[in-house]
């Protein structure tokens, strides 16, 4: 009444294959570095296309030879009077011009 149950083993090998493909350190390491070199040859194609970028600035500016007072060089005062703003749009194309198909 002590004797261990024996029972037939029967091992799934396509389980087995499938856990020691998926779980290989070094399968998994080569996916990853398959994977980031998907990711730098996208990033080397992507650098031969043109760049087109919009830019705007605001700038608030003030002159004036002190910030109290009533007169007119108190830097505040010429804050608020928008005489000295600048402000700009721009846009910026860049070409690469070399490694294009024939």
């Amino acid at each position: 009444s002590d004797s261990p149950t024996l029972a037939a083993f029967q091992p799934d090998w396509d389980t087995a294959l499938d856990e020691a493909l998926n779980n290989a350190p070094s399968l998994v390491i080569a996916r990853e570095e398959v994977k980031a070199n998907q990711l730098n040859l996208r990033l080397a194609e992507n650098s031969l296309l043109p760049d087109l970028r919009f830019a705007a600035t605001y700038d608030v500016n003030s002159i004036g030879t002190h910030l109290d007072g009533t007169d007119a060089n108190n830097a505040f005062r010429n804050l608020s009077s928008d005489h000295f703003n600048n402000s700009s749009l721009a846009l910026r194309l860049n070409v690469p011009i070399g490694y294009r198909n024939a």
